[in-house]
């Protein structure tokens, strides 16, 4: 892989935003290209964030979000659990997304609602995600536009009873 791919950071000043930013920054392939936060628009991550300073510079915008979509060959959601689904509308099947919330790791609408304990916005694209735990559903992920990456916990749990998977016969 020669061409660096353009990426875009949605909810770009929060914790897990901040761990992505310092990864990606030292990736041979990747540009970023858009930190988006409708809070600190207009100013530099490094102003808010000082040790990311000469690691990573960039302004922070409140690009449109169809604009965003079409800039950018993959975007990032880093947003609070509840607001990517408020967003995912406007830029799903423009580009692909990784969220890294819990809006979309959970298929069932009615299973959603039971674990996260409110409602879904935008159940109708809760099928078009793939769970992406990279040493599990690697094949899947591949092939698979959007993603949704699960969290620390279940990461854990998975990678630790994938060995014995075939043993395990439910889970409730």
């Amino acid at each position: 892989m020669s061409k660096k791919i353009n990426i875009s950071i949605i909810g770009a000043t929060g914790y897990t935003a901040l761990e992505l930013i310092r990864i990606l920054q030292n990736h041979p392939y990747v540009d970023i290209k858009y930190l988006i936060s409708a809070n600190h628009a207009g100013q530099k991550i490094s102003d808010i964030y000082p040790h990311l300073l000469n690691v990573c510079d960039l302004q922070i915008s409140n690009t449109d979000l169809d604009e965003l979509a079409v800039k950018s060959d993959l975007i990032f959601l880093a947003l609070p659990n509840g607001e990517a689904q408020k967003i995912i509308s406007t830029i799903i099947g423009k580009t692909k997304i990784i969220d890294l919330s819990g809006d979309f790791r959970v298929k069932s609408l009615e299973a959603y609602e039971k674990y996260y304990d409110q409602k879904h916005s935008s159940s109708e694209h809760l099928e078009k995600f793939t769970y992406g735990i990279s040493e599990i559903n690697k094949e899947k992920i591949k092939i698979s536009n959007n993603i949704a990456n699960p969290g620390c916990f279940a990461s854990t749990i998975s990678l630790a009873l994938f060995p014995i998977k075939d043993l395990i016969s439910s889970v409730d």
